[in-house]
């Protein structure tokens, strides 16, 4: 009988260490097994550009560290994650986009913890990226010195026809979220021919109502595969995937999988909320 309970015992030592190691990640961690709060601590997240753009943290303390990266992109808001993992305490987790579209995305919040059970809470630099709210319109100026002027939305010039997303802008407009995605260099590299100039060259087809129109891009393309968040979807799915983020256009995207490249229909997701501009 003794031997039965110490056995019980270990067990119930072990479960209980096992499973103290876990916390849900908060801003204020409740541990009321011991009748504590345990408070997450604040880590800046530098932004940067590498032929990509990017942001990355440090966590120092412990001898690894997970982060958990959330965000939107997109007019529908779609919601992403990412989990990076950092082996020691001087690697860097980083998460990376497409040259040019980090604007594209909003609301971001990065949590973390390491081994030791501490906590933290990513502070984003400025422009606040975690601030939905910063996202530009028509009816509000971003900066009132601006050599630039909105034109339209790029989803404005926008019908029941088909058109390459080239063909919506007009010669001397420009397309881009930000007035200053205009004229950022990087390196005396223009960021607006990695940015909005690039989009306007890609095969990006686009319509109101793009969802309905999928089987006639695939006409006009040949392209009969269809990409939903991941991984290759049918094309019922890819058009109710087109309707509920409320898609204006579709790309043509190389995907590799396994080893094997095919081009797909794909969600244009780096079209949504654009804005054309001209010079004053």
């Amino acid at each position: 009988m003794k031997k039965v309970i110490g056995i019980f015992s270990l067990f119930l030592l072990v479960f209980v260490l096992g499973g103290c190691s876990y916390k849900t990640i908060k801003d204020q961690v409740n541990d009321t097994n011991k009748n504590i709060v345990v408070q997450a601590k604040t880590v800046n997240v530098s932004a940067f550009y590498n032929g990509d753009d990017g942001f990355s943290l440090s966590i120092s303390s412990g001898n690894n560290s997970t982060c958990i990266w959330t965000y939107e992109g997109g007019s529908a808001s779609v919601p992403y994650s990412i989990t990076t993992n950092a082996n020691t305490a001087t690697e860097k987790h980083s998460i990376t986009f497409g040259s040019g579209t980090r604007d594209l995305y909003s609301n971001f919040k990065v949590s973390c913890f390491d081994d030791f059970g501490n906590q933290y809470v990513g502070v984003f630099p400025e422009p606040n990226y975690s601030d939905k709210t910063k996202k530009i319109s028509l009816n509000t100026e971003q900066v009132t010195n601006s050599k630039y002027v909105k034109v339209a939305m790029l989803s404005d010039r926008m019908d029941s026809e088909i058109r390459l997303i080239g063909n919506l802008v007009k010669p001397g407009e420009k397309i881009a979220l930000y007035d200053y995605n205009l004229d950022e260099t990087a390196n005396g590299v223009s960021l607006y021919e990695k940015n909005g100039g690039w989009l306007l060259k890609q095969e990006y087809y686009c319509s109101k109502n793009i969802s309905s129109q999928v089987e006639n891009v695939s006409k006009k393309t040949g392209v009969t595969y269809y990409k939903g968040d991941f991984d290759l979807v049918s094309l019922e799915d890819f058009k109710n995937y087109l309707s509920q983020n409320n898609a204006n256009c579709i790309q043509v995207l190389n995907l590799e999988r396994s080893g094997e490249t095919k081009k797909v229909l794909a969600y244009g997701l780096e079209a949504d909320g654009m804005i054309i501009w001209k010079n004053r």
